[in-house]
């Protein structure tokens, strides 16, 4: 599994009480996952334009045909706004049909991110 550097949103990395969010997607073939990769890079060049982020990474698995994320929000309510922005859904509609998407999500009291990735990985690999 490979990971990409933590990139910090425009949030405060001090903030307390934060959301996370991992997300998994299974690509049905091995041909789609480099366009969902690199889509999934792009966007995290705007990353902070997004309210209420606080930081993300980017992982892929090539070996099952996987990738996805783990975000820290300031709260729920900015990750749905994230879900229903324009660039996140261009991505979504392009590749809906090639393939499985799954996810988790949890409070923690603050940012700790070796934390955040172990459990993370720890949910990851357990799919």
């Amino acid at each position: 599994m490979w990971w990409s550097r933590w990139t910090l949103g425009p949030e405060s990395q001090e903030l307390s009480n934060l959301f996370v969010s991992v997300t998994h997607f299974q690509a049905f073939r091995f041909r789609h996952l480099p366009g969902i990769a690199l889509s999934g890079f792009a966007m995290k060049r705007r990353w902070s334009e997004v309210p209420g982020a606080v930081g993300s990474w980017l992982w892929v698995d090539l070996r099952r045909r996987a990738s996805g994320s783990v975000s820290v929000w300031r709260a729920e309510t900015d990750m749905r706004n994230f879900v229903r922005w324009k660039p996140h859904l261009k991505i979504v509609s392009r590749y809906r049909l090639a393939g499985q998407m799954t996810s988790t999500s949890w409070m923690v009291p603050r940012l700790d991110r070796r934390t955040i990735r172990t459990d993370a990985v720890r949910w990851l690999t357990a799919r």
